[in-house]
């Protein structure tokens, strides 16, 4: 198992996903400068 850094439109649709479940994200990344990492877990092939 990997951790995989999620970018551009796959990034965009975790993040929608995951602050649709979690709103409070949504406020702290709007008053935070850094982007917050996103990453999935994949298998090692």
């Amino acid at each position: 198992m990997r951790a995989v850094e999620l970018t551009g439109d796959e990034r965009a649709a975790a993040w929608s996903r995951f602050t649709a479940m979690s709103p409070g994200f949504k406020q702290y990344e709007e008053n935070t400068t850094p982007v917050i990492a996103l990453r999935r877990v994949a298998a090692d092939a």
